[in-house]
């Protein structure tokens, strides 16, 4: 079981809000690990990488990821899910749909990685 956290952006960052959701029962999925959760992707900025809106995206906390790893990241207060990538210039965040746009950052942005994608429930 996994508990589902709030929902978030696949798309623009958006606050993520906790939401009345059932945990997310993973059968047999043996890469979860005690302190995984769960959020909700809310878009289609993702769907390159098979995150549709509605998709429950398993996240492990961790406070960084690799460039070009799947995160799931704090913009201010709000959050997003992209692939990260961190250099002298500051953060992009890159979308896995044509149609959305990279989000560049500077070096001073309030961004912060709350966690690396493991899995999508469908």
């Amino acid at each position: 079981m996994i508990p589902v956290v709030g929902r978030s952006a696949a798309g623009l960052p958006i606050e993520m809000i906790e939401v009345p959701e059932d945990p997310v029962y993973i059968n047999g999925e043996t890469r979860i690990q005690p302190g995984d959760f769960a959020v909700i992707a809310a878009g289609d900025s993702m769907i390159g990488v098979g995150i549709s809106d509605g998709n429950k995206c398993i996240i492990r906390p961790q406070n960084c990821v690799e460039n070009g790893q799947i995160a799931l990241v704090a913009v201010g207060d709000s959050s997003t899910i992209k692939r990260f990538f961190m250099d002298e210039d500051g953060f992009r965040l890159v979308p896995c749909n044509p149609d959305s746009p990279v989000q560049n950052y500077p070096p001073d942005a309030s961004i912060r990685v709350l966690g690396r994608l493991i899995s999508v429930v469908k």
